[in-house]
């Protein structure tokens, strides 16, 4: 009596995770960078709540610092002071220490 395994359910050794796959693209054709910081752009409301998001105008990236242009100055003075939690936050929620400095303008 032989037994039926399904060949869907039996993995393959050189078969890799999705995870694995996309990692392995984004480094292949030097999108690393640019994912991680659209992957910064889509999680700034969750990081740093609706009332800052609502009064975020732009964020740019060079060279590791990131640029955060806000429509108040009031904002700016507080956020400022947190910069450090902050940076930490951000490169956390990636998984990635990709931003070393943020100015806020």
């Amino acid at each position: 009596m032989a037994i039926y395994k399904d060949p869907a359910s039996v993995r393959l050794a050189n078969i890799s995770t999705s995870e694995q796959t996309l990692s392995d693209f984004l480094i292949t054709y030097n999108l690393e960078l640019k994912y991680n910081q659209a992957l910064i752009l889509t999680k700034w409301e969750q990081l740093v709540g609706a009332t800052v998001a609502t009064r975020t105008q732009k964020i740019t990236f060079k060279d590791g610092t990131m640029y955060v242009y806000l429509s108040s100055s009031p904002l700016k003075h507080q956020l400022s002071q947190s910069k450090t939690l902050l940076i930490s936050l951000i490169n956390e929620a990636i998984k990635k220490t990709i931003i070393t400095e943020i100015i806020f303008m």
